[in-house]
């Protein structure tokens, strides 16, 4: 049935608490905590979260407590994590825990 209704080629379903491979983390920073602790280094810290890797970067503060971003250490307080999807998807969720992914650009 959903496959009829989104006009889709192929359905992927994944377990619950599996992720989707396609799914990237985006690093944000947490202002107010990342100015008083860097003080005038703020802005570096800033513009090198921008090309951070989430999944590593994440991945490590949940292990270790901290991250190692050049010469800054960041711990949890400083940063968030959010899930940022391929150009090419959209995304309906559901429920709080239900999503779909649907590739909108056409394929031969």
């Amino acid at each position: 049935m959903l496959k009829e209704q989104t006009n889709a080629k192929e359905i992927v379903l994944l377990a619950p608490g599996e992720t989707w491979g396609r799914l990237g983390v985006k690093v944000l920073p947490v202002h107010a905590a990342l100015g008083p602790a860097f003080r005038n280094e703020a802005g570096r810290v800033l513009a090198e979260l921008k090309t951070a890797d989430g999944k590593l970067s994440g991945k490590a503060i949940a292990e270790n407590g901290s991250y190692l971003l050049k010469e800054w250490t960041l711990t949890a307080d400083m940063v968030t994590f959010r899930d940022s999807i391929p150009q090419s998807i959209a995304q309906a969720g559901f429920s709080a825990a239900m999503f779909m992914w649907i590739q909108n650009s056409h394929t031969r």
